[in-house]
């Protein structure tokens, strides 16, 4: 609220002897203060991009799980409009190499199935200054496999699912026709005015479809890390940068 203005002082109000009343004086105006403008906080508008990774297992059915180096390269694209903050996620690069022998298992995620690793969202712009978190949802990519588990011929091979290539003991191959679920939520603070740093979770899971081996026709393929709390850093770039840019840009 705004400071008042002072109250005017009256006139004399009793009459001279053979004289007038005097005038009372006029009461001084009021002034209404003007209303502070709202927090802004840091602009989260731009591609933010990381390269995570960990630990954890991959997994074909009837052929072997066993301990893997996984990698997942993201980038988060945050877009201010008004009130709203619109999210994409998408993946650019997602390996798993089986440890300690790296030929033991392979799952190759081709450039044509990665494309399909996306996923956007939307929510109310927070007000994060440096040292806040960063609200985000958590987000779910459906590739090659729709939400009540149909396969969608995704990367539009004429299989349907999208096509996993795998290597087995002995390099034997094998090509999966897959539905894959992504689940991946980020949890970051605001640590300076263009990187963010927190932890992610991440899981790949798929449902097989069959196979170009008559030994795999149905079953689970997986890439799991063994933590659901993974440390990641992601820095700015600006504007809308896509993942063949984003993968220059990161070692």
């Amino acid at each position: 609220m705004g400071q008042g203005g002072s109250v005017g002082a009256g006139g004399s109000t009793a009459p001279a002897k053979g004289g007038t009343a005097g005038t009372p004086g006029a009461g001084g105006s009021v002034q209404g203060g003007s209303g502070g403008s709202g927090p802004t906080g840091v602009d989260l508008s731009g591609t933010w991009i990381s390269d995570v990774k960990t630990t954890g297992t991959e997994s074909l059915p009837f052929i072997t799980t066993v301990s893997a180096n996984i990698e997942f390269v993201f980038r988060l694209v945050l877009t201010s409009a008004g009130d709203t903050l619109n999210v994409r996620l998408d993946i650019c690069r997602l390996t798993a190499v089986s440890t300690p022998d790296p030929t033991a298992l392979g799952v190759t995620f081709t450039p044509a199935v990665i494309a399909t690793m996306t996923t956007t969202g939307s929510e109310g712009t927070p007000v994060v200054n440096v040292g806040d978190p960063i609200p985000l949802p958590a987000f779910t990519m459906l590739s090659g496999i729709t939400g009540s588990g149909t396969a969608v011929d995704a990367d539009s091979d004429s299989h349907p699912g999208v096509t996993v290539p795998g290597t087995t003991w002995n390099n034997t191959s094998v090509n999966a026709y897959v539905g894959l679920t992504i689940q991946t939520s980020l949890s970051p603070t605001l640590s300076a005015q263009d990187s963010m740093s927190g932890t992610a979770s991440f899981d790949c899971a798929g449902k097989i479809f069959g196979s170009d081996n008559a030994l795999l026709t149905s079953g689970d393929i997986s890439v799991a890390p063994d933590s659901k709390t993974i440390p990641f850093t992601a820095k700015r770039l600006a504007g809308d940068v896509p993942c063949s840019d984003v993968l220059k840009a990161l070692p």
